[in-house]
């Protein structure tokens, strides 16, 4: 079993809420339940909604997204 600090659990942790955000957006783009123009904008949403959830800080980069 592999150990981790903290701040790698985090960072590995952010990584996963990125990449299932974006799984989730292009799925619903596909369905046609999300317009392409605002799927940048959902993920941003998705993904701060999902580690203000979980406790962590929501960086600046995607809040500058959610403010489009």
């Amino acid at each position: 079993m592999k150990m981790m600090s903290p701040g790698q659990w985090n960072n590995e942790t952010a990584k996963l809420f990125y990449k299932l955000a974006r799984e989730t957006i292009n799925r619903a783009v596909k369905s046609g339940q999300i317009n392409p123009q605002n799927a940048d904008y959902e993920w941003a949403k998705m993904v701060s909604n999902m580690l203000k959830k979980s406790g962590f800080k929501v960086s600046k980069k995607i809040l500058e997204m959610l403010k489009r």
